[in-house]
């Protein structure tokens, strides 16, 4: 998330490669909410990940975890099927 200056509005975006990708919050220069701005609808199905990213995602989330929780969480993540796809207003995992 990242912000941009449009005369005595802030706008909240969400950003990637130097650019908003997503209007989410719309302040007053005191900061006051001026608007809330419905997401996007994306109209793409959700795509499946292919394995090698299901045990590279458990890969890193083991990395950054407890070592005892190693096991279970390459466990868990090869029992679900991963798929990329919009959420409620966001991009996630479902």
């Amino acid at each position: 998330m990242s912000f941009r200056v449009a005369g005595e509005r802030r706008i909240c975006s969400l950003w990637a490669l130097g650019r908003p990708l997503e209007d989410r919050l719309v302040l007053s220069a005191t900061g006051e909410v001026l608007d809330v701005p419905a997401p996007r609808e994306d109209p793409r199905a959700p795509a499946p990940f292919k394995p090698v990213w299901t045990a590279a995602l458990a890969a890193l989330i083991a990395h950054e975890s407890a070592p005892a929780l190693d096991a279970s969480i390459a466990e868990t993540l090869a029992a679900l099927d991963l798929e990329w796809g919009a959420g409620a207003g966001r991009s996630a995992l479902a």
